[in-house]
Formats: structure tokens, C-alpha cells, sequence
């Protein structure tokens, strides 16, 4: 169902951090993602860099319908990954899976047909009501003004020497506004906590909540036939987690639980396909983090101390995602000392 902006809510998410899932989009490109054939009805739409797609989605084809996993970050990119469903088949497209909230992952969903079946988990249902839809909300406010400041800046004799930088700033601002001008929000109609399977006679499609991990309620789609897993955003191939909406402690748990599933082939929310080999590195870098966090703090450090004295790690100098490194920091920090005051309310 496509929800209306409601009023009153708080913003949650950073307005930045909703803003760069846009900004390489702005100017995209003619093909939004390279279509990878995992199996003889198990498709990955791995996005390219630049385009409108963002992150990674994917789709299986059963005997009766086809389930597609995430839809990107805008309905231009999935459009065009119907277009490619229906190239392999004219089945009906039954189900429409969202691994969590975050734009890049579910704001695709308008471009469905109305009688799609939209699920997700229901913390992630609760994050679109009481995150996205408000943070959609604040930008249809800003950028308006936004706009208006850059037009004067424009004329103003003083930004002659950047000016083209004005103007480029200014139009793509313009382009975001109407893009998002035309975004409907659409909730999932299903939503479940655990696990759900989809059943065909012939095939069955697990949708799995493993645990809480870059937000409160990832889940995973599992074909256990073919082993192939995936995983939206709990799992990132040569790029560093975003631990903004994240929970360390549990991710780790997350990922051994992953681990233990053996799977053959995993599809990442971010960058190419591959095996648990990066779900194991992914669980090192939010090990290390965390150990290295946390003994900074034990010996009283501040959160500015560990700002500046953690350098990445040279395994992870050359993954993507850099400038998430400050605020995972950040995260963990705050993580670790709700953990102690917890445990110090809990101790007698």
C-alpha cells in the first residue's frame, strides 16, 4: 500500500547519509546493474557503479511465479529489472521481498504491480513507517530551500569563480527534488518475524530473520536446493559495513549463524557475488573493531581520542566505503557503553 507522509515524527536517519544514495545517480547511466544467472531460475541484478540501481537485488523463478529480492533505490532501476524477468519468462511476478528499509533497497517498490505481494520482517515495516517515511519528508522540506539559496548564490558578483560549481550543485539538487517528488513509500502487506517459506510443488523459498545486524530487521531469502543466499546489506563484498542503524555485537552473531548454513554462492547488498569467505572478513573487521574500541575505553579514552588514534585496518585500506569507518567507531563506542550500563543495572 503507498502510504502518505505522516507529520510529527522525528527525523532518525542522517539527511547526509539519504542524500549519497542519490548523488551517483543523478546522472545515471543507460544499464543499472549486470544480470548474473546463479543457477537455471536463480538470477542476481549486481549494480553498477553510477547507476540508478545502487545495490544488488535478485530474483527466482519457480514452476508458478517468480519472487523477486529488493527492488533498488529507484523505480527506474526496477523497472528495469522487470523488464529482465520478463525477458526469461511471463510467469507473474507473486512476491516482492525488502531485506530491510534503507532507500536503496526498497525504494524500487512502486514500480511493482499493485497485486504484488510486498514482505518484509516487521521490524523492518516499523523502520519505513517511523524512519523513512519521516526522512523523506524532511527533504521535501530542505531542498526547496536549498535550491532557493544556491539560485542567489548564483547571481551573487562574489561566486563568479564558482560558478559552475554553483550550477552543478544547483541542478543536481533539482534533479533529487523531482525525483523524490514522485517517490511513493510502499509498505510491505506481509510481514513476519522469524521465518516464512514461499511453496511451490516443486520449490520452496525460505525468507529467513537470522538476527539483528546492519539494521534491526534484516532478513535473508535461502535457496536451499542450490545453497545460494541472499543477503542484502548483512553481507558487503570489498566495502565497509554501515554501522549507522547497525548492532555490532548481534551482527557477529548474525554472520556465524550464516556461516553455519554453508551456502554455496552469496549475493551481498553491495558489490560482486561470492562465497562465506567474506562473510568470515566481515565478521573479523566487526571482531577487531569492537576489541579495539572497547580497550581504548577501558583505558579512558574519549570518543574524540579513538576518533583520531584508530586507523583502518590495512586488510580494509582498499574496500569501498571508507568514509563509514568514523561513524562505525562512533557506533561501536556508543554500543559498548550501553552494553555496561546495562550489565552494571543487572548486577546486583
Amino acid at each position: 500500500m503507498a502510504m502518505s507522509f505522516p507529520t510529527g515524527m522525528m527525523r532518525t536517519i542522517s539527511v547526509v547519509a539519504f542524500a549519497a544514495l542519490f548523488a551517483s545517480s543523478i546522472f545515471a547511466q543507460q544499464r543499472n546493474f549486470d544480470l548474473v544467472r546463479l543457477s537455471d531460475d536463480a538470477y542476481a541484478a549486481i549494480a553498477l557503479p553510477g547507476g540508478d540501481a545502487a545495490a544488488n537485488a535478485g530474483f527466482v523463478i519457480t514452476d508458478k511465479w517468480v519472487c523477486v529480492f529488493d527492488s533498488h533505490l529507484t523505480a527506474e532501476a526496477a523497472k528495469e529489472l522487470i523488464g529482465e524477468i520478463r525477458k526469461l519468462t511471463q510467469l507473474p511476478i507473486r512476491y516482492l521481498v525488502n531485506s530491510h528499509y534503507h532507500a536503496d533497497h526498497s525504494h524500487g517498490n512502486q514500480a511493482f504491480p499493485e497485486n504484488v505481494e510486498l514482505i518484509s520482517s516487521h521490524a523492518a515495516w516499523q523502520g519505513q513507517l517511523n524512519k523513512d517515511l519521516p526522512q523523506l519528508q524532511r527533504y521535501q522540506q530542505l531542498l526547496p530551500e536549498q535550491i532557493e539559496r544556491l539560485r542567489k548564490e548564483l547571481n551573487a558578483p562574489a561566486s563568479a569563480m564558482r560558478a559552475d560549481e554553483i550550477r552543478q550543485e544547483l541542478q543536481q539538487r533539482e534533479q533529487f527534488l523531482s525525483r523524490i517528488r514522485g517517490l511513493e513509500i510502499v509498505l510491505a502487506g506481509i510481514t513476519f518475524d522469524r521465518t516464512l517459506s514461499l511453496r511451490t510443488l516443486n520449490r520452496e523459498v525460505q525468507l529467513l530473520f537470522l538476527g539483528r545486524g546492519h539494521t534491526d530487521g534484516d532478513i535473508v531469502m535461502w535457496l536451499p536446493e542450490e545453497r545460494i543466499l541472499f543477503a542484502g546489506d548483512l553481507v558487503s563484498n570489498g566495502a565497509l559495513p554501515n554501522l549507522m542503524d547497525g548492532f555490532s555485537k548481534d551482527w557477529i552473531d548474525t554472520l556465524a549463524a550464516i556461516n553455519k548454513m554453508k551456502p554455496e554462492v552469496i549475493i551481498p547488498g553491495h558489490g560482486p557475488t561470492s562465497d562465506d569467505a567474506m562473510v568470515s572478513t566481515l565478521r573479523d573487521y566487526l571482531q577487531d573493531l569492537r576489541k579495539t574500541v572497547k580497550s581504548g575505553m577501558d583505558k579512558g579514552a574519549t570518543l574524540e581520542d579513538l576518533l583520531r588514534s584508530i586507523p583502518i585496518p590495512a586488510r580494509f585500506k582498499e574496500f569501498r566505503g571508507q568514509q563509514f569507518y568514523p561513524g562505525n567507531i562512533e557506533r561501536i563506542y556508543r554500543e559498548l557503553l550501553d552494553e555496561a550500563a546495562a550489565e552494571k543495572k543487572a548486577t546486583p
